[in-house]
């Protein structure tokens, strides 16, 4: 075969694939220089820049990292998606066209808008959201990629408001095209969104098959983080069902996994869950330990509302030890800490009921449980 007509069009592509890697190669680069610079002086460093830090390559490298940082340094994960913000505003359309760096754009600013969620300034990360799917909609490439993340993120902030039937509609949507193009750990993220969901909505069981599905499509090895995200959800949703020692189970078979993973976040979600399932399994001095620990942990970095959450676990374990003293004790330092949070009217009178009972030594189990429920609901909805 005469392969002389098609020799310009053999080095034309040639030279595309060795301008893209040159174009990846100078963003890995530019990438570990700004890691190395506080994050103001990361976005200056980006704003004065007159040739660099200007390729969509870049920012996903941002969005990715902003993403890993995003549950255990949510501030760290702010500043990163912000630097993106900074750099797909530079991306020039002559280099990659006008709807390419439209949805470079649109794609920063929905994973900014999903930090300032996380971060809990929910109504600028709705409005930023709303902009972010404008603009991609309107302007964007039309990527189904790109739709289904930013969808992902638009049903995170529904689900924190508890609009839970638009999150549902959103995330069904988001998984259908993840699965059709083949991508499995973006999938399984979806899947373990599900699973939340179904959990908040009192659905265990579905919420127990969405996750199974979900570490089913997950590697423990390269999908490290996910995969553990999955097993502690499943261990959390079988204790709801009463499953403690399945829950238990589970947790100690990864808790190699776990200990890959020495940030707070991780290491005290582990121990709290260690903690309610001790008084699960009726190990109630354990659990009593256990908590406390967690608990002063969650104080010493500040995390008041989590302390205070896993102060009204060990609530219970003084209540099932029948120590109303200390029942007593704890519950006036933990009312002062919930009522510093912008919480409902509503709310606020159950806290102020709750305590009112303790004084009177007529709390049940009950009335922490369903207090729980309320101030976690309140937690995500502030």
């Amino acid at each position: 075969m005469d392969t002389a007509p098609y020799q310009h069009l053999l080095a034309g592509l040639t030279a595309k694939q060795e301008e893209v890697e040159e174009f990846r190669h100078a963003a890995r680069r530019d990438f570990k220089e700004l890691l190395t610079l506080t994050p103001e002086a990361r976005t200056l460093r980006v704003q004065r820049a007159h040739s660099r830090f200007r390729h969509p390559i870049l920012v996903d490298l941002l969005i990715e990292e902003s993403r890993q940082q995003l549950t255990a340094e949510p501030k760290a994960a702010l500043s990163l998606a912000e630097c993106a913000c900074a750099v797909a505003l530079k991306v020039e359309h002559t280099t990659v066209g006008p709807s390419w760096a439209a949805t470079t754009i649109a794609r920063a600013n929905g994973n900014r808008a999903n930090a300032l969620r996380v971060t809990g300034e929910r109504v600028a990360a709705e409005q930023l959201l709303g902009f972010a799917i404008h603009l991609f909609e309107t302007e964007g490439n039309g990527d189904p990629f790109i739709a289904a993340e930013l969808a992902s993120l638009k049903a995170s902030l529904c689900f924190d408001q508890r609009r839970f039937d638009e999150a549902e509609q959103l995330l069904d949507g988001a998984f259908q095209t993840y699965d059709f193009l083949g991508e499995q750990v973006d999938a399984a993220r979806i899947l373990i969104n599900q699973g939340r969901l179904f959990a908040e909505r009192a659905e265990p069981e579905a919420a127990i098959h969405a996750t199974m599905e979900a570490a089913r499509r997950l590697d423990a090895e390269t999908d490290a983080k996910l995969y553990l995200a999955a097993q502690y959800n499943l261990s959390v949703y079988l204790e709801d069902l009463g499953e403690y020692e399945k829950a238990h189970s589970l947790l100690e078979k990864q808790r190699p996994l776990f200990e890959q993973f020495q940030d707070p976040w991780t290491m005290l979600r582990y121990r709290w869950s260690i903690g309610t399932l001790a008084r699960g399994l009726g190990q109630l001095e354990k659990a009593a330990t256990e908590l406390s620990a967690v608990r002063d942990a969650f104080i010493d970095l500040g995390n008041t509302f989590d302390a205070a959450l896993v102060g009204l676990d060990l609530a219970l374990v003084h209540l099932r030890q029948s120590n109303l003293g200390e029942l007593r004790q704890l519950t006036d330092e933990l009312i002062p800490v919930f009522l510093q949070n912008n919480l409902d009217r509503e709310v606020i009178g159950a806290l102020l009921l709750f305590q009112q009972a303790v004084k009177e030594e007529r709390v049940t189990v009950s009335m922490v449980s369903e207090l729980m429920q309320t101030l976690r609901a309140a937690g995500q909805s502030a």
